[in-house]
């Protein structure tokens, strides 16, 4: 097992029971701000797996001003975001395991700004995903605002960082935020 394999493990023990709803408004309330600053008008959210942040409640707070997506996996690993609503129906993805849009009528957007899941971040604005490369793939295609979010037990000084790993534009907590301007760390009141 190499180092990346061994730091999921041992994450994927602690995070599949932990949530915490108030952390996770503290979480919301950040990514409102972003969202009022940057004002975009697509934006990427993920529906959360065990212990990661929930930005659902996004969808109903800007229902009538930003248009939202989910990710899809595609063939060949190839990841899209959809059009998504509250109201739509979600198909489980057996493979990767996580739920993602049935909207077969829908047609894939590109997100101006993605929040971004992972195991865990580090402070240089890297993440620690499930393996699969998606996000990175995705990232490495497609300019958009990415935006790591983490509950802050899992913000660490060191993760492994590979050729292929994105750099994020920030990282959010319930603690802190942090934006990622080319080359040096800028802390965002």
């Amino acid at each position: 097992m190499n180092e990346k394999q061994l730091i999921r493990k041992k994450i994927l023990e602690k995070k599949n029971k932990s949530f915490n709803d108030f952390a996770n408004k503290q979480i919301i309330d950040k990514a409102i701000h972003i969202i009022d600053v940057y004002k975009p008008k697509v934006v990427g959210v993920y529906y959360p797996l065990a212990g990661e942040p929930n930005f659902l409640p996004l969808l109903e707070t800007f229902q009538d001003s930003i248009i939202f997506a989910l990710p899809k996996i595609l063939a060949h690993n190839n990841m899209v975001f959809i059009e998504y609503q509250l109201t739509d129906e979600l198909i489980n993805n057996s493979f990767f395991k996580l739920l993602e849009p049935n909207n077969i009528n829908k047609r894939p957007v590109i997100p101006d700004m993605i929040f971004v899941p992972g195991l865990a971040f580090n402070i240089n604005g890297y993440r620690l995903g499930r393996g699969g490369g998606n996000y990175d793939r995705y990232l490495s295609k497609n300019n958009v605002v990415a935006i790591g979010s983490v509950f802050h037990d899992y913000l660490m000084l060191h993760i492994p960082v590979e050729p292929h790993d994105q750099k994020l534009d920030m990282i959010i907590t319930e603690q802190i935020m942090f934006k990622y301007p080319p080359n040096k760390n800028e802390y965002l009141h």
